[in-house]
């Protein structure tokens, strides 16, 4: 499933998946800025948030996408509402999927507008299996 994800964002091989993994409490600006590059391929020419944001809602009312945010847990409050404020636009259209190591759960469940928001919370445990290289 993931390979057909990635595969691009046209009708036929499906949606296409985005990862983004940002440094230690972001700015929002950073977070618009790099989502904007991940969807063109080319560095904003406007740096102005409000414009980001503005080309981004342009951009997510195409063909649906997924957007994995890695490393989630080092968003801050202001990064996580302007992504779920994308989201919650009427005319994007894109999956939000935040992924994290440890702590990932306690930022993301402080913030009172995710709480009805995320669908499932699925811990992973390091596996038991020792498995020889090839």
């Amino acid at each position: 499933m993931l390979e057909v994800l990635r595969a691009g964002p046209d009708r036929e091989a499906g949606p296409g998946a985005l990862t983004l993994t940002f440094t230690s409490k972001p700015t929002m600006r950073l977070v618009a800025q790099e989502l904007l590059k991940a969807l063109t391929g080319s560095a904003p020419r406007d740096r102005s948030r409000f414009y980001l944001i503005a080309a981004l809602i342009d951009l997510l009312t195409g063909p649906p996408r997924l957007l994995v945010i890695d490393e989630a847990q080092r968003m801050n409050s202001d990064c996580l509402e302007q992504l779920r404020h994308l989201h919650d636009h009427p005319d994007t259209r894109f999956a939000l999927l935040y992924v994290g190591g440890d702590g990932c759960w306690e930022v993301l469940s402080r913030e009172p507008m995710l709480r009805s928001r995320v669908f499932r919370r699925l811990p992973f445990r390091p596996s038991t299996a020792t498995t020889s290289p090839r």
